[in-house]
């Protein structure tokens, strides 16, 4: 059974003024998140939460404001930190739900979702562009990526395998953002058989030819297994041979005993 998922919210419970103590704190909440993102950038590198993700970020948060004791309101601090570090805003309500494989948001009005390959548009809306931008600065940020407008693009993997890409103006008219859901269990050669994408013909012609080392391209439109195709692919080399990848985004992460991966390097000018 897979994990569920789970986003930080603060509680209804809360007292009418916790909004206006966490915004009083505002310098404190800056630098509690910087440190945290800093010294522990693989706990805040997801999409979405389970309960032991989030149990690990829950204790490097009380790490991180170990000296707060004196201040009044922690407890509605440190869950305004964790949802700083762990929500998406508007974008939560579409996370959670597993039909939405991909989240598409082409400025503040704008947005799209697709679910068993259809895309859909959504009833939400951001407030304005900043919004959208800052959002995406965010994401860029859990992965480890610098978006800017001198580096206004950002094509990245978070720890769970989510694929984003944020684009900010000037190249955009408006600020960009696409997430791309990790499935939650890779295809495997039966999912392609049972699902009608190829014969078992087919796939024992292809492990011909990867033994025999033929050129093989694999292309088609996204979301449609690309990626879970040509690993499976290059899983069929035997454990003699050393795989080297060479990438946009690190994701094809193969099953096999001699890989040397590598991503591609854009110097922006």
């Amino acid at each position: 059974m897979g994990a569920k998922s789970y986003i930080w919210k603060l509680p209804d419970t809360l007292p009418s003024h916790s909004r206006e103590v966490a915004k009083d704190h505002g310098p404190d909440m800056q630098r509690w998140q910087t440190r945290v993102e800093t010294e522990y950038p693989h706990l805040v590198a997801h999409l979405i939460w389970d309960r032991d993700r989030l149990a690990a970020l829950e204790q490097a948060v009380d790490q991180v404001m170990a000296d707060t004791d004196g201040i009044a309101g922690k407890d509605l601090l440190r869950q305004s930190l964790l949802n700083r570090l762990t929500g998406l805003g508007l974008l939560d309500t579409l996370l959670i739900d597993d039909r939405n494989t991909e989240i598409m948001v082409n400025g503040p009005h704008a947005v799209f979702c697709e679910q068993q390959g259809h895309i859909i548009a959504v009833d939400l809306q951001f407030n304005d562009a900043d919004e959208v931008a800052l959002l995406a600065q965010r994401l860029a940020h859990r992965a480890g990526r610098e978006l800017t407008t001198e580096h206004p693009w950002c094509d990245a993997q978070l720890g769970d395998g989510s694929r984003i890409h944020c684009v900010l103006p000037p190249i955009s008219e408006q600020p960009v953002l696409t997430i791309r859901r990790a499935p939650r269990q890779p295809l495997e050669v039966m999912d392609y058989l049972d699902g009608g994408a190829m014969s078992l013909e087919l796939w024992n012609d292809l492990k011909r030819w990867v033994g025999l080392r033929r050129n093989l391209l694999v292309a088609g439109g996204a979301g449609t297994g690309k990626t879970s195709l040509l690993r499976l692919l290059a899983e069929q080399c035997g454990s003699d041979e050393r795989l080297i990848t060479i990438e946009d985004v690190r994701e094809l992460n193969l099953r096999h005993p001699h890989v040397v991966s590598l991503e591609s390097y854009r110097q922006h000018t």
